[in-house]
């Protein structure tokens, strides 16, 4: 065999190109596995700051449809009467309650151009008090509760030692009213064996705390650029009413249990309202009419269902928002313009879509085009309280 030797003195190495394309190829992979653990760290990062985002979304909205579940009337059966031979004569058991339960358009419930979409008030034992140190804990004490949406600087919410140092910022942000129990001024709209309710501002039980001084409201969630609330029959009931091209509970997403907050009109004689299809009320006298011959019927009534939904956005998306926009404050309000006015159009089928969904996807499609990054949050809540009847009187209803 030819023997294979190098010569004495002599070893195989890499020449001088060899080592600079190696490094050169080291070089280039290092700086690809770089790039790619960059771009990975901060969609690790984005995505970790949006999930911790929309999760304080998710925690106000879960808050929010916990407290609406526990609504209350507190109902009870009184007597009313009638004229028989001059004389008040016992009739009927009428249904009768000084709590309330007011849902719709802020525009009709505390008119501001910073509070876009839908607002919900409401009593509960919620057994809040402010006073704690003489008033102990009373759990069961009722609250005026209620949600709604307000845009604003967020200068009044931040620490004290972060004044001047960071500047303001313009948000949406899911508000929650926290009234104490010592402060509930519900029964002076309508005392217990008056004749009829205090005349005067028949909202006046939770509007001024909207904008007092010191008001009790909190920041529940930021970056909430709508919430909808829907009064609602069980699905059976409404699509048998849809079916029959008849209204549904609230077709302007507008609730009133008092029926006297939204109508101008009303007499101390009156005492129930029959819907219209068009979504307009009309008064009838229960002497009369002690039916509402199938029609809504939400005098001191709790809805069954209320279909809570909630759009949020992420912060970059909140500030980019208020950045295009010439008015900060409005910005938010034109993305819902014209949007959750109407909740469902008289004689629209059960197989058909709502005016609901329909306004939703418009939502959608604006902030899909306006390139927000947003998440939906909706349920349906049943409220414990609620035990829905289509009689006004005791006799019927039994």
């Amino acid at each position: 065999m030819k023997a294979l030797f190098t010569p004495c003195g002599k070893k195989n190495a890499f020449t001088l190109v060899e080592m600079l394309v190696s490094v050169s190829v080291l070089a280039l992979i290092m700086l690809v596995l770089v790039s790619m653990t960059n771009q990975i760290s901060q969609t690790w990062r984005s995505t970790t700051g949006k999930i911790e985002q929309f999760q304080g979304a998710r925690d106000g909205f879960e808050s929010m449809t916990r407290k609406i579940s526990q609504a209350t009337l507190n109902t009870y059966w009184d007597l009313y009467n009638v004229k028989v031979g001059g004389r008040d004569s016992p009739r009927d058991f009428l249904r009768q309650s000084q709590l309330r339960f007011v849902s719709g358009p802020m525009a009709k419930l505390a008119p501001d151009p910073t509070r876009p979409t839908h607002g919900v008030f409401f009593q509960a034992p919620l057994g809040f008090v402010d006073d704690v140190e003489n008033l102990g804990r009373l759990d069961n004490l009722l609250n005026t509760w209620g949600y709604f949406l307000e845009v604003g600087e967020d200068e009044i919410y931040r620490p004290s030692f972060l004044t001047g140092l960071v500047p303001s910022r313009t948000k949406p942000r899911l508000m929650e009213l926290m009234q104490p129990a010592e402060s509930l001024s519900v029964y002076d709209l309508d005392p217990k064996g008056a004749d009829k309710p205090v005349a005067g501002d028949q909202l006046g039980w939770f509007r001024p705390s909207l904008t007092a001084t010191n008001r009790p409201v909190r920041v529940l969630a930021e970056n909430v650029v709508a919430l909808i609330v829907w009064p609602r029959l069980s699905k059976l009931q409404e699509d048998a009413r849809r079916d029959a091209g008849r209204s549904v509970l609230s077709p302007n997403y507008v609730y009133d249990s008092s029926l006297l907050s939204f109508f101008k009109k009303i007499t101390s004689s009156a005492t129930s309202i029959v819907y219209l299809n068009d979504g307009t009320a009309a008064v009838d006298s229960v002497t009369t009419n002690p039916q509402i011959a199938g029609e809504i019927n939400p005098f001191n009534q709790l809805p069954p269902v209320v279909q809570v939904t909630m759009v949020a956005v992420d912060d970059a998306s909140a500030q980019r928002l208020v950045a295009a926009s010439p008015m900060k404050k409005g910005a938010f309000a034109d993305l819902t313009k014209g949007l959750f006015e109407v909740a469902c159009v008289t004689g629209t089928k059960a197989n058909q879509a709502t005016k609901y969904e329909l306004d939703l996807k418009e939502l959608e499609e604006r902030m899909v085009k306006a390139k927000l990054t947003y998440r939906v949050f909706s349920t349906n809540v049943t409220i414990r309280g609620a035990k829905w009847s289509s009689f006004q009187t005791r006799s019927r209803e039994n």
